[in-house]
């Protein structure tokens, strides 16, 4: 017998349980009103109009036919009501196992009363024929709405939810239905469902009951269980009931195909696609609900119709408040989601948390990647909460989706490997250690040195005289001397002056030391392994001083920080520079209060004069290789200032080179005298140099050895040992 399809009215072999050319189901084909599973062809006497049927019924018409019966519209004479009467076809009273199926489910649905079950009156037989007479449902069923199209998200709620309530009171009352299917469930004129068709209930405590073998059911919303032929409970029909939410929704069935056997394969082994692939703006709390009632384990499925109840409630509360979405733009989707907010609120949070980490960094001298590290990890977390947003970001089911069971943890992955990739290898605690020495006494000494990797190397190249005045030629020298000076008591830095690589410079052809390209600057200071280097300039306005200087990070050569300083006072301005290089390049401002930071003018000389005589002996010995200029020079700033301490370290070695012993006698004396004056790994170096002097080498390697244990940066001390 040939099947024709309900929507493209096209023939189908009676084998087929969709239609080969549109795909509809055709497992339920039959007149509207009754449920159906497949068609029978029989041979049976047909009741027709007019029939009084056992003495009561008179018989209105034939509504339909189905795997368990066939169903008449009848008028009830005794009681003057309409009822349907449905009987077992008559080739198969002699089948004692079908007409056990026929009575269980009219005692079944027999025993349940609810507004979304359709009531059963009584069970009997007469003239040969077993029959139930039940409540006469006027509509359509599901199946017919549903093949007009997709029902409106109301309505699907509506009549999931009532299929819902339905259920649960039979499995209150331990009965399962088995068969849950659009066509079984009717919806009246005024939009009540009623589920239909009892016929494979199953009676708790009873015994599962086939025929030949064959697992009972529609296949297509059949649970895994189910299709398996094992004992099932009410998780079954909760399943059934999430087919036909994700059928009324989209139209169409979450697992179809061409034979019985492919429908089944895809229930055990395959997922259903997305709603949204069907129909745009289904709420994610809805196609949470229907996934949930979806899972191939059941465990992990609605335990219970009433818990299922609670969460289509959920998500009705939420469409009358006007926080469903369907038919909204995705713009106004992630609006009413709250993810631009959320976002925003978040990038707020971040910046606090960064402005936080920060001042933690500075007031607590911690390693300076710890910024860094937090904006790459708040950054890297945007997905996160993106995702975290998009699902919970407004009122409704909080339960938490597959795509953020997935993603989230996926993007923490990804952000852990990410972070680890651009931080492996780097300090993130404190910037700073604790060092315990023993000096030339032999007294333990304690010292708060910088870790290693967060000291700063720098190259100080000379400045350019940007003013029309040879006389100011000296500055080119002077301001970055007295910035090394400066910078030298930070033990943050290990400074590079530009006498110390000058014959670098004469090579290049600048035999003055001016006049270098940055390219020039950025090689010279990579083949000095300095991190930056520092370039500058100088003009003047009136009597006002006007300094410009560049900080560049040597590895890319690009400027870091740039600034003007404006002033009478050189050594005032080089303490200027010297604090905003220290804070341009990241050092904690409690440090910079911490620490011991003479001003130059104390630590070097106030007087302008010494300071410029002590320049041009440098240029003495360094430019011209003249030692006797540059001793008279170094001799003459010490007569302007008999404090200068540098001056006289500059003596005692000239005097070293000269062979003058008296000399440097007497300038060690002065020198030990001012020793004070100098940052702490100066006097290393001068006390190196003394206990040299004095030929007392235990204390010489004791003063390299504490040198070398506080600076392992400064090379100095492990070239004099």
């Amino acid at each position: 017998m040939a099947i024709k399809c309900p929507k493209c009215h096209s023939e189908n072999p009676e084998t087929k349980q969709f239609c080969a050319d549109c795909g509809t189901s055709l497992t339920a084909v039959g007149k509207p009103g009754v449920s159906v599973t497949r068609t029978l062809e029989t041979t049976t006497d047909e009741l027709v109009r007019g029939t009084l049927f056992a003495g009561r019924y008179g018989i209105i018409e034939e509504l339909g036919r189905g795997g368990m019966g066939i169903v008449y519209k009848a008028k009830d004479t005794k009681l003057d009501r309409i009822v349907a009467l449905k009987f077992l076809p008559p080739e198969w009273t002699s089948d004692p196992q079908a007409k056990e199926r026929f009575i269980r489910e009219a005692r079944a649905a027999a025993a349940l009363d609810h507004h979304n079950i359709c009531a059963v009156y009584e069970i009997d037989e007469a003239e040969g024929r077993m029959f139930i007479s039940m409540a006469f449902v006027e509509g359509e069923t599901l199946r017919n709405r549903i093949e007009k199209g997709p029902l409106k998200l109301e309505e699907a709620l509506d009549s999931g939810m009532q299929v819902a309530s339905g259920l649960k009171e039979a499995h209150r009352k331990g009965i399962v239905h088995r068969d849950i299917k659009s066509a079984n469930i009717m919806i009246t004129k005024e939009g009540q469902a009623k589920i239909l068709d009892f016929g494979l209930a199953k009676v708790r405590g009873g015994i599962m009951m086939t025929k030949e073998g064959a697992t009972m059911g529609t296949v297509a919303y059949m649970s895994p269980e189910q299709a398996r032929g094992e004992e099932i409970d009410l998780r079954t029909d909760l399943w059934s009931l999430g087919v036909v939410l994700y059928q009324s929704l989209t139209g169409q069935l979450p697992f179809h195909g061409e034979h019985d056997q492919v429908v089944l394969r895809s229930i055990l082994h395959q997922e259903p696609k997305s709603l949204r692939k069907f129909r745009a703006g289904i709420p994610i709390a809805l196609e949470q609900i229907i996934d949930r009632a979806l899972r191939k384990k059941r465990e992990e499925r609605y335990q219970t119709a009433d818990e299922l109840l609670a969460d289509l409630l959920c998500v009705k509360k939420d469409f009358e408040a006007g926080a469903v979405e369907e038919g909204l733009s995705w713009l106004r989707i992630l609006l009413k989601r709250r993810v631009p907010q959320t976002l925003g609120l978040y990038l707020l949070v971040s910046l606090g948390i960064l402005q936080l980490v920060k001042w933690l960094v500075n007031r607590f001298i911690l390693s300076p990647h710890l910024p860094d590290f937090s904006l790459a990890a708040l950054l890297s977390f945007v997905p996160t909460v993106l995702l975290f947003a998009y699902f919970h970001g407004r009122p409704g089911l909080k339960r938490w989706a597959k795509s953020e069971k997935i993603g989230i943890p996926a993007n923490l992955l990804a952000s852990a490997a990410l972070l680890v990739l651009l931080f492996y290898g780097k300090t993130l605690g404190a910037a700073t250690t604790m060092v315990t020495v023993k000096n030339e006494d032999g007294q333990t000494v304690e010292r708060v040195v910088p870790k290693q990797e967060f000291i700063r190397s720098l190259a100080i190249f000379f400045f350019e005289n940007k003013t029309t005045d040879p006389s100011q030629n000296w500055l080119q020298y002077g301001i970055p001397l007295l910035l090394d000076f400066d910078l030298v008591q930070d033990l943050f830095f290990i400074p590079d002056r530009g006498y110390d690589f000058f014959d670098t410079i004469k090579a290049a052809g600048f035999p003055e030391g001016v006049g270098l390209p940055l390219a020039l600057k950025d090689k010279i200071a990579r083949d000095q392994h300095d991190k930056y280097f520092i370039s500058g300039s100088f003009s003047k306005e009136g009597e006002e001083l006007v300094i410009e200087t560049s900080i560049y990070e040597t590895k890319r050569a690009t400027e870091v920080a740039k600034n003007e300083f404006r002033g009478r006072d050189i050594f005032k301005l080089t303490d200027q520079m010297s604090l905003k290089i220290r804070r341009d390049l990241g050092i904690p401002e409690q440090y910079i209060k911490d620490e011991k930071n003479l001003p130059v003018s104390e630590m070097v000389t106030a007087s302008v004069q010494a300071f410029k005589s002590y320049i041009d002996g440098a240029n003495a010995a360094v430019f011209e290789k003249n030692w006797d200029k540059a001793l008279k020079k170094r001799e003459e700033s010490v007569t302007e200032d008999p404090t200068f301490a540098y001056a006289y370290y500059d003596i005692e070695r000239l005097a070293a080179y000269m062979n003058q012993p008296e000399k440097r006698e007497q300038a060690f004396k002065s020198l030990m005298q001012n020793l004070y004056k100098l940052p702490e790994r100066i006097q290393y170096l001068i006390k190196s140099d003394y206990y040299a002097f004095k030929e007392d080498k235990e204390k010489q390697i004791a003063v390299l050895k504490m040198m070398g244990e506080l600076n392992p940066e400064d090379i100095a001390s492990h070239v004099l040992l």
